[in-house]
């Protein structure tokens, strides 16, 4: 393989993986990583708290830049959408600054 077509299988490769477009639910590209995050299950911790609330709820869900909390909000906003709920989910591509430690 010449190193022109291995920059080009490098590149594609690269654009491909985007960090900051979240998955679908369901999408081919999704790899379970629940063995490695522990015991976490964004449908299991936080589902059932919206579901049986008697009162709006507000979540906060936070990771490091990557780590897929934004495809695991889709998919508890599908899961919560399938129990004919009405989520109100709002993403951002912005951080919050942390102050000085």
């Amino acid at each position: 393989m010449s190193n022109a077509s291995i920059n080009d299988v490098i590149t594609g490769i690269y654009n491909a993986v985007d960090p900051f477009r979240p998955l679908e639910p369901g999408a081919p590209a999704h790899v379970e990583c629940e063995a490695e995050r522990g015991e976490a299950n964004v449908l299991l911790d936080l589902g059932p708290e919206i579901l049986r609330s008697n009162r709006y709820t507000c979540q906060l869900y936070t990771g490091h830049q990557g780590a897929g909390k934004s495809t695991e909000l889709l998919r508890l906003k599908k899961d919560l959408e399938e129990a004919a709920t009405v989520p109100n989910y709002r993403g951002t591509r912005f951080g919050f600054p942390l102050p000085p430690f």
